[in-house]
């Protein structure tokens, strides 16, 4: 089975170095949107400050698989006036 790592960025830069073997890259892909739900829910005020959270998935080879980013931001789009605004990328 390939191996797959999971880097992430948010309140800390931490490097997988062990990695996790799973099926495929969907498995990784969907793996990495559930660490960075699990990195949220233990860690909420982490998207303050106007920071990022990012985990960013690479095959054994180091090719770039996905990345899964959420920010959150105080400024309105321009259609839309009030509130906060979430943006997930996968």
């Amino acid at each position: 089975m390939p191996r797959f790592f999971f880097t992430t960025n948010g309140a800390e830069h931490l490097v997988d170095k062990e990695g996790c073997e799973l099926h495929d890259p969907d498995q990784a892909r969907l793996l990495a949107v559930k660490l960075a739900g699990a990195i949220l829910n233990d860690q909420p005020f982490l998207l303050s400050d106007a920071r990022e959270l990012r985990v960013e998935v690479r095959d054994e080879d180091g090719a770039f698989i996905s990345l899964v980013s959420v920010s959150m931001t105080s400024d309105p789009p321009q259609h839309q006036r009030g509130g906060k605004v979430l943006r997930f990328v996968v």
